[in-house]
């Protein structure tokens, strides 16, 4: 039961996972390939603060020419000191992706050309569909 349990955490922590990030504004690309949801985590937490792919979800104060681009409020509503705020969206849109098939099925390719790269060392125990085989590796 323990390795069950080890196992199971270890299969959690060690996913490959693909991000890519768009800005919608000015149609800028960026993406990067993480080990593990905690390290994804960390690099979209600080990018975030950063504004380093646009801005966030956010209420402006309307000047008085300015029309808002969907949804606003009225803060102080009968006041004297009433004003409306427009909300823009976020600039960005987020998409991960888990490539942990794709990069195990990689993975297995690689070893079994290594298990056929040994084998050619004796060619003689060599089949013709390995030999195909070991062809479509290089």
């Amino acid at each position: 039961m323990k390795y069950l349990i080890l196992f199971l955490i270890t299969f959690n922590v060690y996913a490959n996972i693909k991000v890519e990030i768009e800005n919608t504004k000015n149609g800028r690309k960026y993406g990067a390939v993480f080990n593990s949801q905690m390290e994804l985590d960390l690099w979209k937490s600080k990018n975030i603060a950063n504004n380093s792919w646009g801005k966030p979800d956010r209420w402006i104060k309307k000047e008085l020419e300015q029309t808002c681009p969907t949804t606003y409020r009225v803060i102080n509503e009968g006041t004297e000191d009433e004003y409306t705020e427009c909300f823009y969206p976020v600039e960005y849109t987020i998409i991960e992706t888990d490539i942990s098939a794709q990069v195990q099925a990689e993975q297995s390719k690689r070893d079994a050309c290594q298990v056929l790269e040994v084998k050619l060392k004796t060619p003689a125990d060599l089949t013709l569909a390995e030999m195909n085989s070991y062809l479509r590796c290089r």
